[in-house]
């Protein structure tokens, strides 16, 4: 076990700085110093070794969110917190998981689909926090799973563009505090907006609204008529 979490390390070394497509298993066995043949006792192909490197990454980081929410109640501050950690773990580690975003043009179909799946743990912990701030009454969402699985792909693709900013030595000075901060809000305020009417409650309200207004014309025009009773007696 000691030996495979050795060439997990050494592989997330090299596709951090060379990338999915560019890497060879030859170079993670030369670095690990370790023939070949011993690191197929554990891994059939480059591409299982990547995914082993994508899970130790997840894993790492639902740990580090774990951690940071530990003895939080409050659905709405989990969500707060949780937000600057994920945006932390991916700048401490930021050539790792600018590979793991860009691999999906090297990863065949097959391995692409377990690749995402690695993902769900995450995505089942966020769904948890929903659920239980729609049940507290804090949140007033749709549908928790459809939600979670949408954060993380809209964290995904904002995250790509960040790490490649960043490797592009272009990102706006701030920029990352920014978007801590904006995502955050962005969260936070969109969980715990106002849930939409139905759409009998949407026509009730309309028509509600609409006998109010009817109701102040007839009083504006009864008004109206005694002030031209009014002007009428001065003529």
């Amino acid at each position: 076990m000691r030996r495979r979490e050795e060439i997990i390390r050494t592989a997330r070394e090299i596709f951090s700085q060379k990338g999915f497509a560019e890497t060879r298993v030859t170079d993670v066995t030369e670095k690990a110093g370790i023939a070949k043949g011993t690191l197929y006792l554990y891994f059939r192909s480059k591409e299982e070794l990547f995914l082993a490197v994508i899970r130790d990454a997840a894993e790492r980081l639902r740990h580090s969110v774990a951690e940071a929410l530990h003895g939080v109640e409050d659905p709405l501050e989990r969500v707060r917190i949780s937000v600057p950690v994920i945006f932390d773990t991916c700048r401490r580690e930021a050539a790792l998981y600018l590979a793991i975003f860009q691999q999906s043009t090297f990863v065949d179909n097959e391995h692409a689909a377990e690749m995402q799946a690695l993902y769900e743990p995450l995505a089942y912990d966020f769904q948890k926090t929903i659920e239980e701030g729609v049940e507290k009454g804090v949140f007033h969402v749709g549908d928790p799973q459809i939600l979670s699985h949408g954060v993380f792909g809209f964290l995904a693709s904002l995250i790509h563009r960040w790490l490649l900013m960043e490797a592009s030595g272009k990102t706006p000075e701030g920029y990352v505090e920014k978007m801590t901060d904006t995502v955050s809000r962005f969260f936070c305020y969109g969980l715990v907006g106002t849930a939409l009417p139905e759409p009998d409650e949407i026509g009730r309200e309309l028509r509600k609204e609409l006998g109010e207004l009817l109701s102040r014309t007839r009083k504006l025009r009864s008004r109206l008529e005694e002030w031209e009773d009014l002007l009428s007696e001065y003529e």
